[in-house]
């Protein structure tokens, strides 16, 4: 089970989780995660973290995705592209 979680993207459950690993794939697997970020990043429920200067959302991000969580190294994890979107 997927549930849905405020508005506009999916939180996949522990259940979901387990099944899905379950499946036995022989092979790599590819995430694809794709994110819209506010023009300046939002940290009232967290002002402990917020820059001293308001930064763009997609600033974070960009730090945390270029950095190898320990999970992510074991798993041998990539990240293979990232490109800006534009407004359709």
């Amino acid at each position: 089970m997927i549930a849905s979680v405020g508005i506009g993207h999916l939180e996949p459950t522990q259940s979901a989780g387990r099944l899905f690993m379950q499946r036995g794939f022989d092979g790599p697997v590819v995430m694809l995660n794709l994110l819209r970020f506010r023009e300046v990043a939002d940290y009232t429920a967290y002002p402990d973290l917020a820059p001293a200067a308001p930064i763009s959302a997609r600033k974070p991000s960009i730090g945390i995705s270029g950095t190898r969580c320990p999970s992510c190294a074991r798993a041998a994890a990539t990240s293979c592209f990232s490109a800006p979107a534009g407004r359709s």
